[in-house]
């Protein structure tokens, strides 16, 4: 039995979207920073309905939500090397961004294909008026 070029290529194509899935790199925890609370963990959605949508490559969109007295800044950067704007759902942000806020003092990641790299830092005062805040 001989297979087509073409279907060679849609096995190929198949195989290697189930071997090799969006798998992230292990998430870097900061030891310097402002120890963080609990409670950020809780405002996910919250965030990553600030952090989706179009992003343009090398290009961040971040926000701060107060907690109290505290702050917490968070950011997604479109790392790609390709050209042109890229869209972040809502599941791609909420599965990558929760391991970042386990980090008791805010910490940053990096997924592995798609390239979108997630940053949190814990501040001790208020956010400043210049990052957006979630409504």
């Amino acid at each position: 039995m001989k297979l087509s070029n073409l279907s060679v290529l849609a096995i190929l194509s198949l195989t290697s979207a189930t071997l090799y899935p969006d798998t992230e790199t292990t998430v870097r925890c900061s030891d310097t920073n402002q120890l963080g609370q609990d409670v950020v963990k809780s405002k996910l959605g919250e965030m990553c309905d600030v952090l989706v949508g179009s992003h343009n490559q090398l290009v961040g969109k971040g926000g701060c939500m107060d907690l109290g007295f505290d702050a917490y800044e968070y950011y997604v950067y479109n790392i790609n090397n390709v050209d042109g704007a890229r869209t972040l759902d809502k599941a791609t942000c909420t599965r990558f961004f929760k391991d970042v806020l386990n980090c008791p003092r805010g910490g940053q990641m990096t997924t592995g294909r798609t390239q979108w790299h997630f940053r949190g830092i814990p501040r001790t005062e208020k956010c400043q008026e210049n990052l957006p805040q979630p409504n």
